[in-house]
């Protein structure tokens, strides 16, 4: 009896597997979504520039170890509407598709949807997903911050600079008590963690 038992719960987990396109080791693997946190442009740039800015490091890539550009990103974008590009990756069976707001104070990366990504909306809010999404979603936002800190580099700062409010600096610290285990068994460093988290 029991071996029948163990022989249907691998017939199912084998079919589980098959019917999600992922490995058998990672067949049902998801952790809380590790949305990332906005960007902030922290000089004066129209929303032209900064649509052109997102979209070129996106259609070209930027490498974050490496100053210089790298030859594609991965990610598809779209532009939507002045103001929205969505993008998507693919990775063998795997798509990955975020929502890209921005104006002229802020870049904001937001789930759209995804495939074989084992993503599930609880009734609480709660949002979990497969690990991997997270990180390509926290290595997006890493690229886009280096796209806007190069715009910025040479350009005054915005003069409409405000101290963070009280909204903001709870997202940080709920960022920093409630996101970073989950960023660090992601594999991050601290230095990646400290950048997800300081905007």
């Amino acid at each position: 009896m029991l071996s029948n038992t163990l022989s249907r719960k691998a017939v199912l987990l084998a079919m589980l597997t098959v019917t999600s396109g992922l490995p058998l080791s990672e067949a049902g693997r998801s952790a809380p979504m590790l949305e990332p946190l906005p960007i902030t442009i922290p000089c004066e740039a129209s929303t032209e520039e900064i649509r052109d800015t997102l979209l070129d490091v996106l259609e070209s890539g930027v490498d974050s170890r490496r100053p210089a550009l790298v030859q594609g990103s991965g990610w598809v974008p779209s532009l939507l509407q002045p103001d929205l590009i969505e993008a998507t990756l693919r990775i063998r069976s795997h798509t990955l598709t975020v929502r890209i707001h921005f104006d002229k104070k802020q870049v904001r990366i937001n789930y759209y949807d995804s495939i074989n990504l084992n993503y599930r909306k609880y009734r609480s809010g709660a949002k979990n997903i497969h690990p991997n999404a997270s990180k390509w979603m926290l290595n997006l936002r890493n690229m886009l911050q280096i796209a806007v800190s190069r715009l910025c580099s040479n350009r005054p700062l915005a003069t409409e600079t405000q101290p963070p409010s009280p909204a903001s600096e709870q997202s940080l610290i709920n960022c920093t008590l409630a996101q970073i285990d989950g960023m660090r068994s992601l594999g991050l460093s601290d230095n990646q963690i400290e950048a997800a988290c300081s905007n």
